[in-house]
């Protein structure tokens, strides 16, 4: 009788599947690749999209390097002929894999030397220190963008060169995340209308720079949906680790009294989570062996990366939560491993736990940051109306080549003694691009000078004269479009100063003291017409007197208002003051030294 051993059909080959894992895996990575070469060939220029391709050549050229240099380590003479075993070793170990997912985590700055280094540190270090593909206890991509992070952190910029119009990118070259994550501290906010990405359909597209994979969200999950349905990595812990995040920051949201959904979709739009969750927590090889196991990992990520964003400085998190996850890994095997029916119900019932565990955490602390008495009070503002509010406007050309002006509106408001309460800007400052996200950052550093002057600061100011602090470097069209809509709100105004002296009372023995105001009137430059004025000094005597005075400042100043130079100057003494206490009794010459005081001022104008 003749036997034939063969394998039946119901036997898999498992070098086989895993090939076909890691071709389908490979391509889905390829078509997010494409996408950022053609984002940033379009967007910035053939540059950025040579750039793009040359870290990816560079990415798997070194990582081959690196295949054969740990491959001439371990030959030996038994293993035959040295080419085909390099080459059986080379493809047997997928460090093209690697190399992709290398290149996809970096941004577009990323100098060349950068991409080599890390890819030697994942390929050679994460890697083969362990044995190589099937041995490696982590993810070597997720722990080689660790390792470039820490080391070369400064030099991984979204931009080429100088930094140019790069959309979402701030002075520094900072992506949308860190910035987003400096504007809301604690990752709180929801508003994206001062980012260059002002919707959520934007921010999902991925019309903006980030690393060259993650940006786009929408395709991603196209991509990283084959790719389960293919069977080439399990869906577990992409599920719960997206699933977990998004509980946690809708409650959260609520918590902060965001909306909750609309901050759900934004956290989890930004940044890498998607790209990460699809497409690196989901490695076989550092995952559990168990789905229990894969679940269990994809909830400790998700915590972890929230946990990152919302208590520390770092805007991203998803490396380190997929760390955390490779290492936490080991110890899910040793206690899950086993009958999957057993103990379901307790699985279960741990697997919520955590869930509800992250969600409580993350909003106990939201609701922890806003819970004193004090800064609730603080936390509303005092808004004091301005005494007089003028409005201007200036238009000019963002670049050389521009088609047409742009135009910034401003509402100048302004106190009592005609300093600058605020200055409220109602049409936007800056061009698209960097350069908005350049003064969003910088805005309130330039308002805060305005804040500190007074109108006739500004009068006395012109474009080559602006003090450094009222510019922005790489903005000067910018702040200069500003100032001039600020000096175009008061430009109708001209001043004069003076002063007035004289004592407080008729005994010179006993006030002996010579007390003096200094005034500063705004007229209107074609009516004469007394607008406002600053007075300063010697408005009265100590005591009752000043306090007098200083709260009945405004019918003073008011009793002026609307009279012009002449009528003024005509006057043998003060207006009568609508309105003030006791008129003019106990503090006539106090009165009478602010009359000198702008009567002195007028007439030393030149009609």
């Amino acid at each position: 009788m003749k036997f034939i051993v063969s394998p039946g059909p119901f036997i898999r080959n498992p070098l086989a599947k895993t090939k076909q894992a890691m071709l389908d895996y490979t391509l889905g990575l390829l078509g997010l690749f494409l996408f950022s070469v053609g984002f940033h060939w379009l967007n910035h220029g053939m540059d950025y999209g040579i750039k793009a391709l040359g870290m990816m050549v560079t990415s798997l050229i070194i990582t081959l390097f690196a295949d054969i240099f740990a491959g001439v380590l371990r030959y030996q003479v038994k293993d035959g002929r040295l080419l085909p075993y390099l080459i059986h070793f080379v493809k047997k170990n997928y460090s093209y894999v690697t190399a992709v997912l290398m290149a996809l985590t970096l941004p577009i700055g990323t100098p060349y030397y950068v991409v080599i280094m890390g890819n030697l540190f994942a390929t050679l270090i994460v890697k083969y220190t362990f044995g190589g593909f099937g041995a490696n206890m982590f993810n070597p991509a997720a722990f080689g963008r660790i390792f470039v992070g820490v080391a070369f952190g400064s030099q991984l910029t979204s931009y080429l060169g100088a930094i140019r119009d790069v959309p979402s990118l701030s002075s520094t070259g900072q992506t949308i995340t860190t910035v987003f994550n400096a504007a809301y501290p604690g990752f709180l906010g929801v508003d994206l209308s001062n980012f260059n990405v002002p919707t959520l359909l934007q921010l999902y597209v991925g019309n903006y720079a980030g690393a060259l994979g993650e940006t786009s969200v929408i395709l991603i999950v196209i991509l990283g949906t084959i790719l389960t349905i293919l069977k080439a990595h399990n869906w577990r812990p992409t599920v719960f680790f997206l699933s977990t995040i998004f509980l946690t920051s809708f409650f959260m949201g609520l918590s902060a009294g965001l909306n909750p959904l609309l901050y759900a979709l934004t956290f989890m739009g930004l940044g890498s989570i998607f790209f990460g969750g699809m497409f690196m927590l989901t490695d076989p090889v550092t995952s559990p062996t168990t789905n229990y196991g894969k679940a269990l990992i994809g909830i400790v990520a998700g915590f972890v990366v929230v946990l990152i964003r919302t208590q520390t400085a770092a805007p991203e998190g998803v490396v380190y939560g997929i760390a955390v996850a490779n290492l936490v890994s080991p110890f899910i095997d040793k206690y899950t491993v086993g009958l999957t029916n057993q103990f379901l119900k307790q699985r279960y019932a741990f697997m919520t736990a955590l869930i509800v565990g992250s969600v409580s955490f993350h909003s106990l602390t939201v609701l922890a940051q806003d819970t004193s008495p004090s800064s609730s009070e603080s936390s509303v503002p005092v808004v004091i109306e301005p005494f007089k509010t003028y409005q201007g406007q200036a238009s000019s050309y963002a670049y050389d080549e521009a088609e047409e002006p742009m135009t910034v509106r401003v509402d100048v408001q302004l106190d009592l003694n005609f300093h600058i309460q605020d200055v409220v800007i109602l049409e936007g400052a800056s061009s698209l691009g960097g350069y908005l996200t350049l003064w969003n950052n910088a805005k309130e550093a330039v308002l805060d000078v305005y804040r500190s002057m007074s109108v006739k600061d500004i009068l006395d100011l012109t474009i080559p004269t602006l003090p450094e602090s009222l510019t922005v470097s790489g903005l000067t069209v910018t702040t200069d479009r500003l100032f001039l809509a600020v000096y175009d709100a008061v430009d109708h105004l001209i001043y004069v100063e003076g002063e007035g002296s004289s004592f407080a009372c008729d005994d010179v023995d006993y006030c002996d003291e010579l007390k003096t105001v200094e005034s500063i009137v705004y007229l209107h430059k074609d009516t004469m017409v007394i607008e406002g004025m600053s007075l300063t000094g010697s408005l009265a005597s100590t005591g009752s007197y000043a306090t007098l005075i200083n709260q009945n400042l405004e019918p003073i100043i008011n009793s002026y208002l609307g009279l012009t130079l002449e009528e003024v100057i005509a006057l043998n003494q003060a207006p009568l003051i609508e309105g003030f206490i006791g008129n003019q009794t106990g503090v006539t010459v106090s009165i009478h030294r602010i009359f000198l005081a702008i009567v002195n001022a007028l007439e030393g104008f030149d009609l």
